[in-house]
């Protein structure tokens, strides 16, 4: 898989745990999870922790319980961000176990979802799949079409 906000992702993951600052941990977790799942900053928070949870969860309960999980554990980043000391770990260790999901899903699937997609999927123009499922990308690559049109390649072999 070729693409670039993932590289910087997996990259960012990496390198988290390798500093013993808790601030700087949270700081670049969500600074992968920014890469992939944000493209703005007008009200990033709400963007990205709504994005991760459309892309994690089935519209319902669950997907609301971890937007607003993921909100709050955004304010923790901002205050990392900010100069404020972050004692506790559970904050980075959530933060780190939701990136976890996201990558593998994504390695799963072989596709990292666009803008557009995770867009279209938050608002339901987009039906969620479990990883589990058969992907629109695998069907193409056994000569079918893709079952949406904004499914894209991303250096697939």
């Amino acid at each position: 898989m070729r693409d670039d906000r993932f590289s910087f992702a997996l990259v960012a993951l990496y390198h988290s745990h390798r500093t013993y600052l808790p601030e700087l941990r949270i700081v670049t977790v969500w600074a992968a999870l920014e890469r992939l799942f944000g493209d703005s900053t007008v009200e990033l928070r709400f963007r990205v922790s709504a994005s991760i949870a459309a892309y994690l969860e089935p519209p319902g309960e669950g997907r609301f319980n971890l937007c607003r999980q993921l909100m709050k554990l955004y304010d923790y980043r901002s205050k990392a961000a900010h100069g404020q000391e972050i004692k506790e770990n559970s904050a980075f260790e959530s933060t780190m176990e939701i990136a976890r999901r996201a990558l593998v899903k994504m390695i799963e699937e072989r596709h990292v979802p666009s803008t557009e997609e995770l867009r279209r999927l938050l608002f339901g123009w987009i039906r969620w799949k479990h990883s589990g499922q058969q992907s629109s990308m695998e069907n193409s690559r056994r000569g079918g079409q893709p079952s949406h049109p904004l499914v894209r390649k991303v250096g697939l072999p």
